[in-house]
């Protein structure tokens, strides 16, 4: 029996489909949270049960069996570490601790498994535990992130005494952590620098989707983490902003002005650089992407309302959310990390050399778009 303050075992259940005969299985944990005065019960988000899923969740589809034969069943949604019930507070701190060492096990006995059967070829394996407790502890509870981290090191160790002389072994993360003190709303940033109308300027708000932006005097608003977009004609609907010259005279007025806004409580400035994708990027849907991405300097992030569209009133606030660690900032901030047991050839390695440097390990010849350039020597 479930006692109060214990998470159960997963437990399988059989979901009617719309009231149509056929059923899906789902597996899911549960904490018994509290019993008396209020009964309180907390349900995980139901994961595709892996030993009988109702669509393919792994390459080739009947993996995820053999795999849950293996180790166990295990999480199948995308990041497992339940953060989202942290910041809800239908979670403790302390109980998502204990959830997230569930997940970090879980994803040892699997590198397990599959390090213990590899003999040649490519073995990939990542770890989420690191990024998603890093989101919730960064700079205020280093003493559970180092568990974390010491976690991780001994898988890596696992991995070096299986290897011989002739394997190349890379441990890397794309991006490293800062702490998320204060919360940016960019789309009333854009609108006091003018390059952003509302239909009134009192309807400052809560309302997401651009409720009251004015889209006939607005030249560029923001969406996504670090995006901003211009309003540009043929491509929004609402576009005023022409192609060329126009484009380029509103891409340096913003670089110009939005790397010199503080914020009003410290003084100090918020954004460290604007990459415009033109510059920095390439590919077939660049047209699609935002004109330029955003690079806040430390302790900034865009706020949750960014994304969706919300222009509040005031510009900068304390960020309270339980996600108190970011990286989505000017990438100089958040370096990842690169380690191998090969000698490199390069100072400032990139992460498009890592692809690069993988197929020239196989002796396959990287296609005449790729960017990047071979690690070792």
């Amino acid at each position: 029996m479930l006692k109060e303050g214990e998470w159960s075992e997963r437990l399988r259940a059989d979901f009617p489909l719309l009231g149509e005969a056929l059923t899906s299985t789902g597996i899911f944990r549960i904490y018994l949270r509290q019993v008396r005065p209020q009964f309180q019960l907390y349900i995980s988000p139901v994961n595709i049960d892996p030993t009988s899923p109702d669509l393919p969740i792994s390459t080739p589809p009947e993996y995820s069996q053999e795999l849950a034969r293996e180790v166990g069943l295990f999480y199948t949604q995308g990041m497992a570490e339940d953060t989202k019930a942290l910041r809800e507070n239908a979670l403790t701190l302390e109980q998502f601790l204990e959830q997230s060492h569930f997940v970090l096990e879980e994803t040892r006995r699997m590198f397990r498994y599959e390090l213990g059967r590899f003999r040649d070829g490519l073995l990939f394996f990542y770890v989420s535990s690191v990024d998603q407790n890093a989101h919730m502890l960064w700079g205020k509870h280093d003493d559970e992130l180092l568990k974390i981290y010491q976690s991780t090191d001994e898988m890596i160790g696992e991995a070096m005494a299986a290897a011989d002389e002739n394997t190349t072994l890379i441990v890397m993360s794309d991006h490293g952590f800062e702490r998320f003190d204060r919360a940016v709303h960019l789309n009333t940033i854009l609108m006091h620098e003018g390059f952003l109308a509302l239909d009134d300027p009192a309807n400052t708000g809560p309302e997401e989707l651009f409720r009251h932006v004015d889209w006939s005097r607005t030249q560029a608003y923001a969406m996504g983490l670090n995006g901003i977009y211009l309003n540009r004609l043929g491509r929004e609907q609402g576009g005023i902003v022409a192609e060329g010259e126009q484009s380029r005279q509103i891409i340096q007025a913003l670089r110009d002005r939005l790397t010199k806004v503080t914020d009003p409580q410290t003084g100090e400035r918020i954004i460290e650089e604007l990459y415009v994708s033109e510059e920095a990027y390439q590919g077939s849907n660049l047209g699609s992407a935002p004109d330029i991405q955003v690079g806040y300097r430390p302790r900034y992030r865009a706020s949750w309302q960014t994304p969706l569209g919300a222009v509040p009133a005031e510009a900068v606030v304390d960020n309270e959310d339980a996600w108190i660690g970011d990286h989505c900032i000017a990438p100089q901030f958040v370096p990842g990390v690169l380690l191998t047991n090969r000698k490199t050839s390069q100072e400032n390695p990139q992460l498009y050399d890592v692809t690069v440097t993988i197929l020239r390990e196989f002796g396959v010849a990287p296609t005449p778009e790729m960017i990047g350039r071979e690690l070792f020597e």
